[in-house]
Formats: structure tokens, sequence, C-alpha cells
């Protein structure tokens, strides 16, 4: 695991390749290199996956290939760590996960604060990939409901 997890509380019957492609999504997620969006559209969504974060939504690969090139404006740095996660289903697809984001900003201002996230896998394929990421806090500037049928 790598540094977003390497301290997670992890739900004992979560399989390992649930626990990889989360770490790998926040490893993505805080990486500035070109290609992580591109990355995050392949290695762990699915093609109709959506990523909603407090700022925007993108839905599809396309959209989440193009979804980290405005996430370094104002950011320096940012490094997320997943403290706990929690099952929200009886098959294990369904995560809710708590955790901490650092981040500096491009005018030297340091930022630590707390985020809850939900994240859903589609486990039909032969590899799981994530259908769903949304930022439940701090709060996601849209109206849909967050338990919607998905």
């Amino acid at each position: 695991m790598g540094y977003p997890t390497v301290s997670t509380t992890w739900p004992k019957t979560l399989p390992l390749e649930i626990r990889l492609l989360v770490d790998r999504f926040f490893i993505l997620a805080d990486t500035k290199s070109n290609d992580a969006g591109a990355r995050l559209a392949h290695e762990v969504f699915i093609p109709d996956g959506q990523f909603i974060s407090p700022h925007a939504t993108f839905t599809g690969s396309a959209e989440i290939r193009e979804s980290r090139r405005n996430a370094w404006v104002t950011i320096t740095s940012r490094q997320h760590t997943v403290s706990k996660v929690y099952v929200n289903d009886a098959r294990g697809a369904d995560l809710i996960i708590v955790g901490y984001l650092k981040t500096k900003s491009v005018d030297g201002q340091q930022a630590c604060m707390d985020f809850v996230a939900r994240m859903v896998f589609d486990m039909g394929s032969s590899e799981a990939r994530a259908r769903l990421y949304r930022v439940i806090s701090p709060p996601v500037q849209d109206i849909a409901p967050l338990l919607a049928d998905d």
C-alpha cells in the first residue's frame, strides 16, 4: 500500500483488490503528472464512471481524463490520508471513506481538512473498477441526493 492507506483501518472482509484500488485513486488524485487524469479514467473507473469533487462533476472516461487539468491551478501540493473505511453494503462494493487532506497553495498557505467520501465499485467485470467516487464532506455544490439509486 502507498502513503494514502499505509495506516488505514480497513473492514476485515474487504478484498485486497478493492484496497489497492482505493489506494491508487488517492495516489493519482495527489499526482501532478500530465497523465494522472488518463490513469484515473483507465485504471480506476469504469467507462461511464462518475467522479464528484466539491467543485465539479466528471462523468465518463473523457471527462475523468480531463478532471486533473485544473487541479493544480491554486494548489502546489496535496496529500490525502485515508484513516478508516466502512462497508456500506453486504457485498463490500459500497464504501464510506474517512480521512484528511493536507494542501499547500501557490501563495504558500498550508491547510489540513477532514474529508468523507463514498466510493462504489462495479464488481461485474474481471477486475473491480469504481463506478462512483463522491465527496460527502466538504459539501459538494450540487443538488443530487447522496443515496440516489446509482
